[in-house]
């Protein structure tokens, strides 16, 4: 698959991709970005990446990456730097194009070991998952995707200690952000579903139960946590990406569906982002670079 040819047809689904995304309800939300439909085949995922970049100047153990729906954008999170960080890349989709940072929080986030990093479509907020504190942060952003106009004191939170949650590596939502699903520490293989009574706000989360997906995945790591509709995207240390189906809302309803390999240049794979076209996740075991690869035709 030629790199070039990729990349242009990214660009031209993507702008469809945001049109419909503008008319989808909860506009602020639904953060798939551009050109998420889906069902994907992970079978058509490419082993071999099309492109990284290393933040490590930047931003030591990287643990999550989020891509601005146009592909002219990326964001960072990190233990190394505990700031929400942007790049931005001259040629949308090719992360080969990046340069130095563009943009960084000026302040540091309220937990110090952040880890999964959820974005809202229209680039109004943010959400994260703090593994020193079992809590879950939102952070809004006055200027759409400037995370310098955060302010390092989240304006929502909530702790999940008493709910049993320990470690926390991930954060998504449902379409219309009334549901909030949390991934634990590798180690428990549990997600965890809660009920917002307002959307995108986790102050207002009632647990609701768990689910353990080690079954599927043969126990390995899990540190990355993609939802998208009724799909349930996992990447793992074993440089494995897994895939259960449920109803979108509950954890009770999750089965087990697939899996698919990929050639990784380091190990210790964190975080993963995906739309129709890309997928993209960081690593933080020595090279601490953002990697990408290409879907073939989605199912």
């Amino acid at each position: 698959m030629a790199i070039a040819g990729t990349i242009a047809g990214a660009i031209s689904r993507s702008i469809v991709g945001a049109l419909t995304d503008a008319f989808q309800p909860g506009g602020g939300g639904g953060g798939g970005g551009a050109g998420t439909t889906g069902p994907w085949d992970l079978t058509t995922l490419t082993a071999a990446e099309t492109g990284n970049f290393q933040v490590r100047n930047y931003q030591s153990e990287p643990r999550a990456v989020w891509f601005k729906p146009d592909g002219t954008s990326f964001f960072t999170l990190g233990i190394g730097s505990a700031r929400l960080l942007r790049w931005d890349m001259s040629t949308a989709w090719d992360v080969t194009s990046t340069g130095a940072v563009a943009v960084s929080m000026v302040g540091l986030l309220a937990d110090l070991q952040p880890s999964g990093l959820w974005i809202a479509a229209d680039g109004s907020f943010f959400v994260y998952v703090g593994d020193n504190g079992n809590d879950v942060h939102k952070h809004a952003m006055p200027t759409p995707w400037d995370p310098s106009s955060a302010s390092s004191v989240p304006d929502a939170s909530y702790d999940m200690t008493s709910d049993g949650v320990t470690s926390p590596t991930a954060v998504h939502f449902n379409g219309d952000g009334t549901k909030m699903f949390v991934m634990e520490a590798p180690a428990t293989y549990l997600i965890n579903e809660f009920t917002l009574s307002t959307a995108y706000d986790p102050s207002t989360a009632t647990f609701v139960g768990d689910f353990n997906l080690g079954t599927g995945s043969g126990n390995a790591y899990q540190h990355g946590l993609w939802i998208n509709s009724t799909e349930i995207y996992v990447n793992t240390q074993a440089d494995t990406i897994h895939k259960w189906t449920f109803d979108g809302n509950t954890v009770a309803s999750i089965v087990y569906d697939s899996s698919q390999g990929y050639t990784q240049v380091q190990s210790a794979p964190r975080g993963l982002w995906m739309n129709d076209d890309w997928v993209a996740y960081m690593d933080w075991n020595g090279l601490d670079q953002v990697h990408i690869h290409a879907w073939g035709p989605h199912s």
